[in-house]
């Protein structure tokens, strides 16, 4: 009996042995995994930079700044269909232009279709039969500045039968970060819009017959 319990304890012991050393070697592959998956993340970390609009809201950039570039051409984009919408349009598609282009401007946006109302700019389009169209010669925007400014260089060219007019249609104007939307997918509203230049360029107004 003695014989077999010392059989036994060297067994348990020998055992024991394992199983600590099996854990040790179980606890330093973890561990090791562990300080790689942390250090992996470091330096991902490294290569992230968080770019903040003049809203506050944080965009993840890389070191180049590549997406704050690509909201600078969001920013275009939505500035350049808003103009197109609000200036170039004739009876038909005027109230339809309106109301997708207020989905993409601010407050000022309602105090500049106002102006289109007390001018009674329908009734004109139709007594007239007048159309309009828009070229765009150029879009800044400066997002080092808060709030964010822009500017849109164009010109308008308005058109009845036997009458063309041309005039510069220059305008400057603040952008602000917003939710997207399916109304607005650029996720920004135009405000404190102000036409800076609508001199005229051209007039055959004196051809109407």
């Amino acid at each position: 009996m003695e014989l077999k319990s010392l059989v036994n304890y060297k067994l348990a012991n020998a055992s024991l042995k394992l199983i600590a050393i099996i854990s040790i070697i179980f606890s330093l592959l973890f561990s090791g995994f562990v300080y790689f998956f942390s250090w992996k993340k470091l330096q991902d970390s490294k290569q992230m930079v968080y770019v903040l609009d003049a809203s506050g809201k944080a965009y993840l950039a890389n070191e180049k700044g590549l997406d704050i570039k690509t909201r600078v051409f969001e920013y275009e984009s939505h500035v350049k269909y808003f103009y197109k919408l609000w200036y170039e349009f004739d009876e038909f598609s005027y109230q339809r232009n309106i109301d997708e282009a207020l989905y993409l401007v601010g407050d000022c946006g309602r105090e500049m279709y106002n102006e289109y109302k007390e001018q009674g700019l329908l009734n004109i389009l139709k007594s007239k039969n007048i159309s309009t169209s828009v070229q765009i010669k150029e879009v800044k925007i400066d997002v080092t500045t808060t709030p964010i400014n822009g500017y849109i260089k164009g010109v308008q060219t308005v058109k009845r039968l036997g009458s063309l007019q041309t005039r510069n249609m220059n305008c400057a104007f603040e952008i602000q970060d917003v939710d997207r939307s399916r109304e607005n997918p650029h996720g920004c509203l135009i405000e404190n819009w102000k036409v800076v230049d609508n001199s005229t360029i051209t007039d055959n107004s004196t051809n109407e017959k």
